[in-house]
């Protein structure tokens, strides 16, 4: 496995978007699938590879329910 940032990577997503969605990043449908791949693991963070505003790390947050 990948090491990122100190952490193991367990699973990379990427996602093809024109323009980044500007409240969370990614796509709803693509964040819906990061959440239901980590449901049930001991998952505590997602890294992105690109910055995010504050207010895209609130609502990552909140769906996810780990910190990115």
């Amino acid at each position: 496995m990948q090491k990122t940032a100190g952490a193991v990577t367990i699973k990379r997503f990427t996602q093809k978007l024109q323009h980044p969605d500007s409240k969370t990043f990614i796509g709803k449908g693509k964040l819906e699938e990061i959440k239901g791949y980590i449901s049930g693991k001991d998952v505590k963070i997602a890294i992105f590879d690109d910055e995010l505003s504050g207010s895209q790390i609130n609502n990552i947050e909140k769906i996810l329910e780990i910190k990115p």
